[in-house]
């Protein structure tokens, strides 16, 4: 469960006009993990409360993601992607309900971090501020996060990195953003302009 906190960054002036700046944070709203049957995982992330956002200009977004095990001595190189299509938390799987096998994503907007596993614990912080800023101020469905390996070191995480997530309950998002009275409006009308149309609000 995701919570708002009000005023937390103190207040913006825009044109004269004193505008609130507000925080969600918190777990997520589903998690699940698909594998290949083959060895290799990827993890989904659901955020309910942040595809909910409208009206908004959103500052800065952080997915962050406890890790655990021992020290070693490599890198963990991993990457984040927006989800493209709908799934639900439990049921998704590698090879059903998508395009692909393996999941239907942007890897285009990829948010990257090479994790030191020399130091043990600690966690994976990926600035997702592209991604949510995007989809969100565009009114694109928001369908969530796949985490996996970056393409370099192969399809997905091997079991001993999926067990250094060891609490993918306790990964939160975190996204600062401001409130613009408005904003969908001004939104589709720039789209209709275009000869585009506002992408529907996916529950």
């Amino acid at each position: 469960m995701m919570r708002r906190i009000g005023l937390v960054l103190a207040l913006f002036v825009m044109g004269g006009i004193a505008v609130q700046a507000d925080e969600l944070t918190g777990g997520l709203s589903g998690v699940s993990v698909i594998s290949d049957g083959s060895g290799a995982h990827r993890v989904l992330f659901r955020a309910s409360e942040v595809a909910g956002l409208t009206d908004v200009a959103v500052r800065r977004a952080v997915l962050t993601v406890p890790l655990g095990g021992s020290s070693e001595r490599e890198m963990l190189h991993l990457e984040v992607c927006p989800v493209t299509a709908a799934w639900t938390p439990g049921a998704a799987s590698w090879n059903s309900g998508w395009s692909r096998a393996g999941g239907d994503y942007d890897d285009e907007l990829a948010a990257r971090a090479d994790v030191d596993l020399t130091v043990a614990g600690g966690a994976a912080s990926f600035d997702v501020t592209p991604i949510v800023k995007e989809l969100i101020e565009s009114g694109a469905a928001f369908d969530g996060f796949i985490l996996s390996v970056q393409s370099r070191d192969g399809i997905g995480l091997n079991s001993t990195d999926l067990a250094r997530l060891q609490s993918l309950a306790g990964a939160s998002l975190t996204v600062e953003y401001r409130n613009v009275p408005h904003r969908s409006a001004r939104v589709a009308r720039a789209l209709a302009r275009r000869g585009e149309a506002v992408a529907p609000e996916v529950r």
